[in-house]
């Protein structure tokens, strides 16, 4: 259950970043697993999308008490 609550969690956190940045959650997935920062986009940009998503997963996990 913990494993789905925090899958949930990225993926939600994924498209807050999403709302804020513009950073689609597949090219943030691609930057986590290669580095590669995807084509129109800073590296700044990216870091600041993985900084929210981060941040958010935490907030959404505390609220749910895990």
């Amino acid at each position: 259950m913990t494993r789905t609550l925090d899958a949930y969690a990225i993926r939600l956190a994924a498209l807050k970043a999403y709302d804020i940045t513009g950073v689609r959650p597949r090219e943030l997935q691609l930057y986590r697993t290669s580095g590669e920062v995807p084509d129109g986009l800073t590296e700044e940009v990216v870091q600041r999308a993985q900084r929210i998503v981060e941040e958010e997963r935490a907030r959404l996990l505390r609220l749910a008490g895990s």
